[in-house]
């Protein structure tokens, strides 16, 4: 049975969400206290204290909640048997990544800005290890070249240079030729690592 957020509540963990986020823009996170973020929310800190234990909690579930919904994106079909047609599937599937990635840009502006970046990065590489090995374990590959968690931790680092590298750019790239840029890079080592001959 789905048990649905009650209005008010989503209400006022978007109105603490959009205080923290541009108050760590402003002034970086170390220098923000509960009362400045219920401040520019609008709200007491009785209220806040409902709904998380300190500011910290606040930002692990901002960064959560955002990265979880990458764990809902459409996922490659598990075709490991022909090239082409795997290629295609990844960058289809990166392209969305970055789309999603892209509408979201103003969070990843912060949590990578200087004193910011607390928790992020470790966050992301979770949620592509759990991606990653769904798909593994519903690949019909028989064997690996190299270690499953060697090549998932290098494509991991290498998303995560590309959104650093997004973030920094003045307006928002296309997210079609960053996925064609990212499986350029990526997809030949990925594809040898994974199929066999």
């Amino acid at each position: 049975m789905s048990h649905k957020i009650d209005r008010r509540v989503l209400r006022t963990r978007q109105l603490l969400r959009g205080a923290l986020l541009s108050l760590v823009q402003e002034r970086g996170f170390e220098a923000l206290t509960v009362q400045d973020i219920t401040e520019r929310a609008n709200l007491n800190r009785a209220t806040f204290y409902l709904h998380y234990a300190d500011k910290h909690d606040l930002l692990m579930q901002v960064i959560r909640e955002t990265l979880a919904e990458l764990t809902d994106l459409p996922l490659p079909a598990a075709n490991a048997g022909d090239r082409t047609g795997m290629d295609a599937e990844l960058r289809g599937f990166f392209e969305r990544v970055f789309a999603h990635t892209l509408s979201h840009l103003d969070f990843y502006r912060v949590m990578f800005g200087v004193g910011s970046g607390v928790g992020l990065s470790e966050e992301l590489h979770h949620t592509i290890y759990r991606v990653a090995f769904w798909l593994i374990e519903r690949s019909p590959v028989q064997g690996w070249r190299m270690p499953p968690e060697v090549v998932i931790s290098v494509l991991s680092g290498a998303f995560l240079g590309m959104v650093r590298w997004a973030v920094a750019q003045p307006s928002a790239p296309d997210p079609a030729l960053m996925a064609a840029q990212f499986t350029a890079l990526t997809m030949p080592g990925l594809l040898d690592a994974i199929l066999s001959e």
